[in-house]
This record gives C-alpha cells, sequence and structure tokens, in this order.
C-alpha cells in the first residue's frame, strides 16, 4: 500500500469516506525547530535530502547507533554519503517512525514511490536533487505541500522573536522550563539575560511578565512546561526571595527549599496565564513520571500523584490554573490524568479544565494511547497530537494522527461500538482532529 494514498493507515472504506468527508481538506497544525522557523523567515532553499532529514539529532543518533562513523553523520562526509549511509540503516529499521516520516515525505515532497535503502539510494538521490534544483523548493514550499496553516514552535522567554514576526503562520510557546532548575548550570546565565540589570526576585518576576507581553505581540497563546512537581511545598514570596538569592550565588538548595521555589514561580506564572487567558501545555514525556509512590493520594479508585494535586489545588484556589492540555506518552497514563482533570470540572462555558492529547510515536502506538484516552475521557475532548519539535521536519505528524482517529472509529463503527449518525461522525472528527486546537491554541 503506497504512502499517504486515500488508504494508508486504513483497514477498509469506511475508515477512507471519514476521512474524505471529515478532515481531508482542513489545515494542519506542526510543531518545528527554531531552526526551521528561521529557514521559512528567510525562504530558504532545501539543497538535498540530507539537509532535510539529517539536520535533526534524533536521525542521525539513529546513525550513530548502528555504528556510521561519525565522518558520515555530522561530519566531512559528502551529502550524498550521508544520505546513502543513512539510507542503508533506515531499511533496517521497520517499525520506527522516523522511516515512516522519510518515506511519508518522499512521496508527497518528490512523487516518489521507492524504498529507502542501499540498492535505491543513487536513484532516490538523483531524482530528488534533480526535482529540488528545478523547482526551487524552500523551506515554505513544505507548508504548502504539506497543507500546514499553523506553526508552533517553544521559545526561551529571552529567545528572539523576530523570525515569528516573518512567518504568518507561526506562533511562539513560552518554556519557562530552565527557570525551575535552579541548581542547573543555565539557571544564572538565564536569569541575568532575562533581567537585563538589577538581579533579584522582583526584577526576574518582572523580567517574565515583560517577556510575556512580548510573546503576546508575537501571536503566542501557549505555555509549554515539561516538569511537574514531585513534591509540593506551599510558597511565600519571603521565602522564595531567598531561596532565590541563595541559588544565584551557586549555593546548594535542599528539596524543601526547590519545591518552595517551585511552587512559587508557579503561582507567578499561573496567574499570568490566567490573566492572559493563555493554554498551558503539559506533555507527559520522560521527564513527567508519577514516581512518588509513596506520598500518592487516592481519589475515588484512582491513585493519584500527591504533589501534581496539591499544586494543581493551590492554583485553582489562588485563581492561577489555566486550562490546560495533558498529552500522553504512554497508554497507563491515560487513568492517572483523566482522574487528576476530574477534581476540576468544567466552569461556567462547559469548556473542561483540562484537554487531552498524545505524543505522537508510530501509528501502532498512537492507536494504542488514542485507546486508552477513549477508555478514560470523552472523546470530544481530546485535542490532537505533540511532536518532536527536534526534528527539522515533523510536519506529517498531524496528518498522521487524523488518519489514525479515523480508522479507529471507522474500526468501532463495524465491531457495533460506535452508533452515530453520519453528521455527528464528522462532527465529532473534525473537533479532533482540527477545531478543538484552534480553538484553545486562537490559531
Amino acid at each position: 500500500m503506497p504512502l499517504l494514498d486515500q488508504s494508508f493507515l486504513f483497514s477498509g472504506s469506511r475508515a477512507t469516506s471519514f476521512y474524505r468527508q471529515s478532515v481531508a481538506e482542513m489545515p494542519r497544525s506542526a510543531r518545528v525547530s527554531r531552526d526551521f522557523i528561521r529557514a521559512c523567515a528567510e525562504n530558504k532553499r532545501i539543497e538535498s535530502l540530507t539537509e532535510l532529514w539529517l539536520f535533526d539529532p534524533c536521525r542521525r543518533a539513529l546513525l550513530r547507533h548502528a555504528g556510521v562513523e561519525e565522518t558520515f553523520v555530522f561530519g566531512a562526509g559528502s551529502d550524498f554519503e550521508k544520505f546513502s549511509a543513512f539510507a542503508t540503516v533506515l531499511q533496517d529499521m521497520t517499525g520506527n517512525n522516523a522511516k515512516l516520516q522519510c518515506h511519508a515525505e518522499l512521496r508527497l515532497l518528490f512523487g516518489c514511490e521507492l524504498a529507502v535503502c542501499d540498492t535505491h539510494a543513487e536513484e532516490i538521490w538523483q531524482r530528488t536533487a534533480r526535482l529540488l534544483l528545478e523547482e526551487g523548493m524552500t523551506y515554505r514550499t513544505l507548508l504548502e505541500k504539506c497543507r500546514i496553516g499553523a506553526l508552533l514552535c517553544a521559545a526561551a522567554p529571552t529567545d528572539d522573536l523576530a523570525d515569528f514576526a516573518a512567518v504568518k503562520e507561526a506562533h511562539p510557546v513560552f518554556c519557562p522550563d530552565v527557570y525551575f532548575e535552579p541548581e542547573s548550570e543555565s539557571f544564572m546565565p538565564a536569569v541575568k539575560a532575562l533581567c537585563e540589570g538589577e538581579v533579584s526576585f522582583a526584577a526576574f518576576v518582572d523580567a517574565l511578565s515583560r517577556a510575556l507581553d512580548r510573546f503576546e505581540a508575537h501571536g503566542c497563546h501557549t505555555a509549554v512546561h515539561h516538569v511537574l512537581p514531585t513534591r509540593f511545598c506551599r510558597p511565600d514570596e519571603y521565602h522564595a526571595t531567598k531561596i532565590f538569592e541563595k541559588a544565584m550565588q551557586g549555593e546548594a538548595l535542599c528539596e524543601e527549599e526547590r519545591a518552595l521555589y517551585a511552587a512559587q514561580l508557579w503561582r507567578v506564572l499561573g496567574r499570568e496565564y490566567v490573566r492572559r487567558e493563555m493554554l498551558l501545555e503539559l506533555p507527559q514525556e520522560g521527564a513527567f513520571s508519577f514516581q512518588n509512590v509513596e506520598k500518592q493520594r487516592t481519589v475515588g479508585e484512582k491513585i493519584l500523584p500527591k504533589a501534581v494535586c496539591e499544586l494543581f489545588d493551590y492554583l485553582q484556589g489562588y485563581d492561577g490554573l489555566a486550562r490546560a492540555v495533558f498529552y500522553l506518552s504512554a497508554p497507563w497514563q491515560a487513568p492517572v490524568l483523566a482522574a487528576i482533570a476530574a477534581r476540576y470540572p468544567a466552569k461556567g462555558e462547559g469548556e473542561p479544565q483540562f484537554s487531552f492529547g498524545i505524543v505522537v510515536s508510530s501509528p501502532a502506538e498512537n492507536r494504542e494511547r488514542l485507546q486508552a484516552l477513549a477508555n478514560a475521557v470523552p472523546l470530544s475532548h481530546i485535542v490532537g497530537a505533540f511532536s518532536d519539535q527536534r526534528l527539522s521536519v515533523s510536519l506529517l505528524d498531524g496528518e498522521l494522527f487524523c488518519r489514525t482517529v479515523c480508522n479507529l472509529l471507522a474500526e468501532w463503527e463495524e465491531y457495533g461500538e460506535l452508533e452515530l449518525p453520519q453528521e455527528r461522525v464528522t462532527a465529532l472528527l473534525r473537533r479532533i482532529c482540527h477545531e478543538n486546537m484552534r480553538r484553545l491554541y486562537h490559531l
């Protein structure tokens, strides 16, 4: 079955029908790197497949794991030699999402249906090089070919956002993670760069507010936090100020001090997010786990991480709990996240406090995560997919997500689990694949 044809990832004609009638022509959103935004702003040309495929660290890691010499990974080897090495490794990576992405990009962008392998490496290289030369393909061309209507890109509070102003589809996502790690090597330089003068806790908080003003002016309506606490300590500004001063002097902090400082920072930013009606992204990747088993709290029949619940309870009482999206990366997280969300019911307008999405991986894993969410929350609360923005090109994750959703609903209908009229199915698919994200993210 050719990649990205009408039947790709579909188990029958009903899934194809759902896709065509509901989401086929809808614009997609994508998460990209800062380098991709910069390349779009400069309307930079794509010189070769090597530039397109081997710029990101994940795919280079595949080569290193396979024992490829660094010369042909990120070294002095020619572009063709690097591509040839990558093609040889990729042919043995069946089931890997990188292989699926590369084949899909090859077919969609270049009309080439050859399998990426050592046998076809030279022919693929020649065909794509000819098209790149003749068409003058740029990074903006990718947006058109992949039907991308919005780009989301995480940026630190100190980042220059000029590139976002030059790309109308681009929306910066406020990412203050570095300021939640007061003992890291990057903390002091990041604080000094943000404050640009007096370095005090009050000046630091004021600088964060000004940074949010600047992000808003460039179309930012979202903040992303990759780490949630494993311990909660009720915050207060006085002690947070003392802890901040210790951290800026390079002194070691105890666990309680780190927890209190983080809670105070959440308190400050939470109020800002609510005031600005920003969305809070909480991707449950490797950094977020429920490790503090001895400190968990039972709610009904669900076991919840105590620190996370205490933080959210505090923020809610302080009017600092912003509307948020949990993105899960493993099926087991679904019932836990759903139980956390159930503690915070929808407010007057009927919108849930927490919505849900998946951290995208292979289609099989995406399907498992969607099924797990469907067992735990209403389908209408699902927002979309969270891509790995380290990739230089992850423009097709939204497309693969939409196809997976359509196929899952078609199978449920076949087995008698879905009993909705066509117009209701169409409306549901559009919410999951496009409208929820557009509404919550102000796209």
